[in-house]
């Protein structure tokens, strides 16, 4: 079984439809830029942190050099990312 079929046959064919139609609300899906690929914040909670931290970074640290991005990132992980957090994207996995 071959890449291009494996993504033809597979991913578009079988899994891409089941999550769109069955899974996940389609308001909850993002297609990855040249791929061809879905992904959902609800399926996987690592996406979720990523989520937070770029948007800490964006909105509220808003750095203007790589040594305030490395402070930001570093601040984000220590203490933004708290457990009460990372046990709310797990809670909204299993409420998917």
């Amino acid at each position: 079984m071959g890449r291009s079929f494996y993504e033809e046959h597979v991913i578009k064919g079988k899994v891409g439809p089941y999550i769109r139609e069955g899974f996940v609300s389609p308001t909850n899906l993002e297609q990855l830029p040249n791929t061809g690929l879905i992904r959902s914040l609800y399926m996987s909670p690592i996406e979720q942190v990523w989520l937070a931290m770029k948007e800490y970074v964006n909105h509220e640290a808003k750095p203007t050099s790589k040594a305030e991005l490395i402070m930001a990132i570093e601040t984000f992980w220590i203490h933004k990312l708290t457990t009460d957090l990372c046990n709310g994207y797990i809670n909204d996995l299993v409420s998917h």
